[in-house]
């Protein structure tokens, strides 16, 4: 009787310590997303002054962080080599209005390029195993090959000492064309919320959109997808991204735009918080004007790509959905440019083309499918 006396008083001490260590004022933020989630704009010295109360749980082990801790939130989150991106500026303007006691930790699981069926239970192995491009296999070796578990791994060593009070995402341009986005979503979502045993109505799922027309985004036909995620999910929000300046690919943001979208994250979390939030405090940026538009299109013949502009062109850069310039040619006013593109293992490629002018265009093309 003894025996079975101290167990139980045991297991009650492990349970009362295990409470105690749950900090009801620790807000967690799932983050997760491609490229533009992973942060694709260079850390500028400035972005490394961090408000302590803003925590990062490293979900990766790399020369300059260890998997399973927390540190203070200086960029890069995601890894070592990303850049600075909307999580960062969503956690700054968080701690900026919360009270003092409370602090703000994200989990943060990305990878450049992929669909939303890596973060699928059930599609994730096909998928890993039909990538070709070299830096996305690497980067999914970060994650032992299922990003979606470590995912799941991290937010639940997360709740052990706080509350997950959130989902940030951000992807779409490789596959949000389609009603079959949404519904990979709604899955993503309640298999999250059903494998760490949380509330929908607790843990609201906020959805950003990509690079829009008003920036001339490559991607922005997504964000009609993107725009109709709370028909299947009611508890998702959409985090617009009008007027968020873009970078020189018209694919990623600037880092004004990261700030901007990044506030927007946070000023919508907080008002479905509780908080009164000035909707004014997100200013929205100014669209920058690279000069009159032209037309820029793409084929596909061979190994080769044949880029043809009604504008005499200065350069031409050829990127990948990771942000990598794979290929860049300086022009003298050609309008019809042959692009080897041999040895490249990409499924999409943005050609972004600069007319002597100055303008920009750009041109996304399917490598796989020679969809255009």
């Amino acid at each position: 009787m003894k025996r079975k006396w101290l167990i139980a008083a045991g297991m009650l001490l492990s349970f009362a310590l295990t409470t105690h260590a749950q900090d009801k004022n620790f807000h967690i933020y799932l983050c997760i997303g491609q490229s533009n989630m992973v942060g694709a704009a260079k850390v500028q010295p400035a972005d490394s002054v961090v408000d302590a109360r803003f925590q990062s749980l490293n979900a990766v082990n790399d020369q300059d962080r260890t998997m399973g801790t927390w540190r203070k939130a200086v960029p890069p989150l995601c890894r070592r080599y990303a850049g600075i991106g909307p999580t960062d500026f969503f956690g700054r303007q968080m701690v900026k209005v919360l009270p003092e006691k409370v602090r703000v930790g994200v989990v943060h699981v990305a990878v450049n390029g992929c669909a939303s069926d890596l973060f699928h239970k059930n599609l994730y192995q096909d998928y890993v195993k039909n990538v070709t491009a070299d830096w996305m296999k690497k980067e999914i070796e970060y994650y032992n090959g299922n990003p979606r578990q470590r995912l799941l791994d991290m937010a639940r060593q997360a709740q052990k000492e706080g509350v997950i009070k959130g989902i940030l995402y951000h992807q779409g341009e490789t596959d949000a064309w389609n009603e079959g986005w949404l519904d990979k979503m709604k899955f993503i979502y309640q298999d999250i919320l059903s494998e760490l045993h949380l509330d929908a109505k607790q843990v609201p799922l906020l959805v950003g959109e990509v690079v829009g027309n008003d920036q001339h985004g490559v991607c922005a036909g997504a964000n009609k997808m993107i725009d109709r995620i709370q028909e299947v999910i009611p508890t998702a929000h959409v985090i617009s991204s009008y007027g968020c300046q873009v970078g020189p690919d018209n694919l990623h943001f600037a880092h004004e735009g990261y700030e901007e979208l990044g506030k927007r994250y946070a000023l919508k979390m907080l008002s479905l918080e509780g908080y009164q939030v000035d909707a004014s405090a997100a200013s929205i940026a100014t669209a920058k004007s690279e000069g009159a538009s032209f037309k820029l299109t793409a084929t596909l013949k061979g190994n080769k790509a044949i880029v043809t502009s009604d504008q005499p062109l200065k350069s031409l850069e050829v990127v990948s959905f990771s942000g990598h310039a794979v290929r860049q040619l300086t022009l003298k006013g050609e309008k019809k440019v042959e692009v080897n593109l041999k040895g490249l293992k990409e499924p999409v490629l943005v050609f972004v083309g600069t007319a002597v002018n100055g303008a920009k265009e750009t041109y996304k093309i399917y490598m796989e499918k020679g969809k255009q």
